[in-house]
């Protein structure tokens, strides 16, 4: 049983605790050349490397692989997905945290809360970056159900809507908004990929993972990649 930190927003985490976001879509880092084709995602694969002394040697590698066709070389180029089925996800969020106690006769104790929580009735909090929530704030749960690759631009309506999108931006009667759930998805993920270079418009290689909320594991904290029993 695999720990590993993901990152969502406020709105992501509303979005999930409504039931709304069961997907979430991660970059191909790095991207394969243009032309590739994919071809499969393969569990702990086994690869060719080359030694010090230029000879070429199997290896045998742990993970969940996407592997492409380029130039007629059938498993190359070979990409690490970051998640696979039966990752548990802690999530990291906007937090605030005070300390209470001295240390000495009063033992330290930490009290922590969320943007997703509190946003709108606490608009001018001093928010912590997610990037430093310690594992012991952690109060969401995710396991992975299931991963697929794909073209950004190839995303389903069904899975627009999984990915937790703000279902109030589709044209009804409206007048306003956006006419399909896929183009509030590509609005969506232009604010948070356009700025990093993996805007809607490049339609870059992703991973597509599913996921089931969970309660949180008997023993946490723990580290990540540490089994609990």
């Amino acid at each position: 049983m695999n720990f590993k930190p993901v990152i969502f927003s406020a709105d992501e985490i509303a979005a999930i605790n409504a039931g709304r976001k069961t997907m979430f879509r991660t970059v191909v880092k790095p991207q394969p050349p243009t032309g590739a084709t994919f071809i499969d995602l393969s569990d702990d694969m086994s690869i060719i490397t080359i030694d010090r002394n230029g000879e070429e040697r199997d290896k045998s590698v742990k993970g969940l692989y996407a592997t492409f066709e380029y130039d007629g070389f059938p498993e190359y180029p070979v990409f690490k997905s970051p998640y696979q089925v039966g990752d548990i996800l802690w999530v990291k969020e906007t937090f605030g945290a005070i300390q209470f106690g001295n240390g000495k006769t009063v033992p330290f104790e930490k009290q922590y809360w969320y943007k997703a929580d509190e946003a709108k009735n606490n608009p001018d909090e001093k928010w912590g970056s997610p990037l430093f929530m310690p594992r012991e704030a952690a109060r969401l749960f995710l396991r992975v159900t299931g991963v697929k690759v794909e073209r950004l631009q190839d995303i389903s309506h069904d899975d627009a809507l999984s990915e937790g999108i703000n279902t109030d931006l589709v044209y009804a009667d409206k007048g306003t908004g956006y006419p399909t759930a896929k183009m509030v998805f590509a609005a969506q993920w232009n604010a948070k990929y356009a700025k990093r270079g993996h805007g809607w418009d490049k339609n870059d290689w992703v991973y597509a993972h599913t996921f089931e909320r969970i309660e949180k594991p008997e023993g946490w904290p723990c580290a990540d990649n540490e089994a609990i029993t």
